[in-house]
């Protein structure tokens, strides 16, 4: 079985979250394991979230630090 690149799988489901919908890293590393199978940690969840909003300019706004609680803005 091929192994998924965590970052296009991220980017996938990014671009097609809607507005509004508040997620965490731990959120998308089960969801990337219930789809693929592999498991990625959830800093690089994060770390490619960073990248993705950098590349798209989408707004995806950190609202609870300290949960890594995101939520898609724009």
């Amino acid at each position: 079985m091929k192994k998924t690149n965590a970052k296009s799988w991220l980017y996938k489901v990014m671009d097609a979250m809607p507005v509004g919908i508040q997620f965490t890293s731990i959120d998308l590393m089960k969801n990337c394991h219930s789809e693929t199978g592999q498991t990625h940690m959830p800093s690089t969840f994060t770390r490619h979230l960073r990248s993705y909003r950098q590349e798209t300019g989408r707004r995806i706004d950190c609202v609870k630090k300290d949960k890594s609680l995101y939520e898609v803005t724009g």
